[in-house]
């Protein structure tokens, strides 16, 4: 968002399209809540601005070295590859539609944020989501042009309390029942984690989250150790496309410590369930798992690691097969969606995607299925 300036009037005045949100696409009526100095063709500073190149060694480095879960979005990229910097609400969402990264999980609530928020998803440069001890936080790294201050006091406005964070940083917190409206947004604008935020003037970054909120400032000021440190991690990422150490050409990255292997998707029925276990019984379980977009969104690639060599080589053959004769959860066949390229190197099996709809990779990395499928219990 142009600097200074809360907003506060305009939600007022908008409460009945903000009612509205949560879907990512344009709410007619609405885009004239985007006050942004020139509209669009006269935004002043996008977080491009703030862009060092090194957006994915950035964000592992604020996650602490335990976390079981990643996922990375380097929106400013994404931005600047699909030309859309300074378009409006609905023009931003229409550009991304179809796209195989997308945006940060602020997308679906751009419409509603760009109409009375301090800043919205335009205003990220990259973005991080993980867990740890199954506590999920998320943390924006946000242009130098957002107002900070503005939006510490925008969030003690719409009912939030405020006390010091480590470091002397402001943080945030209120009950969602009390400060939430009846679509769940906090002060029918902030979506719903906006509930607990402690916001880092210093480096730009709004986090939300409060279980692990000391463990992520710890090691964002460099007192404990970080994502980036985890050898396995880069295991995962290096040689391929998004190399730590030469992070800007990746878009979305997915890490996924601690696999399950159960196919996550709530409309499966308890046959769904036994028919994927007995078609995965062969394969061998990975440790974990990776996923990347990168290469101007022209690149999808995964990785799977393995206990030794001999494992990945065993899932190599497995999942060849596995791929060509075992239907996707949704009942498709995977050669329906595209092709699957499959290597070993060392203990990793690598897979290279060429999908009709790239979009539909990260969602293959996320349910466990198709090239990412693996058995629910320990495998041979």
């Amino acid at each position: 968002m142009a600097p200074g300036g809360t907003f506060s009037h305009m939600r007022r005045v908008l409460l009945p399209c903000l009612a509205l949100v949560l879907a990512a696409s344009p709410l007619s009526g609405c885009d004239e809540g985007d006050e942004r100095d020139g509209g669009a063709a006269g935004r002043p500073g996008s977080a491009g601005d703030s862009a060092s190149g090194d957006e994915l060694a950035e964000a592992l480095a604020v996650v602490p070295a335990d976390a079981t879960t990643v996922q990375f979005v380097d929106r400013r990229a994404v931005a600047e590859r699909l030309r859309i910097e300074d378009a409006r609400p609905e023009e931003y969402l229409d550009a991304v539609g179809d796209d195989a990264v997308g945006g940060t999980d602020l997308l679906t609530s751009l419409t509603t944020m760009a109409a009375g928020a301090v800043f919205d998803e335009r205003d990220v440069t990259w973005s991080v989501t993980a867990e740890v001890d199954q506590s999920g936080f998320s943390v924006y790294r946000l242009s130098d042009d957002v107002d900070l201050d503005a939006l510490g006091d925008d969030l003690v406005e719409i009912g939030l309390s405020e006390d010091d964070a480590r470091g002397g940083r402001r943080h945030f917190s209120g009950v969602p029942s009390e400060i939430s409206d009846v679509t769940g947004l906090v002060g029918g604008v902030y979506p719903a984690g906006f509930y607990d935020v402690t916001l880092d003037s210093e480096d730009h970054l709004v986090l939300l989250g409060s279980d692990v909120v000391d463990s992520v400032l710890e090691t964002v000021d460099g007192e404990a150790g970080s994502l980036a440190d985890v050898e396995a991690v880069g295991e995962l990422l290096s040689d391929g496309p998004a190399d730590p150490d030469d992070a800007g050409d990746a878009e979305l990255v997915l890490v996924d410590r601690q696999l399950e292997c159960l196919p996550r998707d709530s409309r499966l029925t308890p046959e769904d369930l036994e028919r994927f276990d007995e078609q995965t019984r062969d394969l061998p379980r990975p440790l974990a798992l990776s996923y990347v977009v990168s290469d101007g969104a022209r690149a999808t690639a995964g990785r799977l690691s393995f206990t030794d060599e001999e494992s990945a080589e065993t899932d190599l053959e497995t999942r060849r097969a596995y791929l060509d004769e075992a239907p996707l959860l949704s009942g498709d066949r995977f050669s329906d969606l595209g092709s699957a390229e499959l290597s070993r190197e060392g203990s990793v099996v690598e897979i290279g995607l060429d999908l009709r709809d790239p979009r539909r990779g990260v969602n293959l990395a996320q349910l466990g299925d198709g090239p990412f499928a693996c058995y629910p219990v320990a495998g041979p």
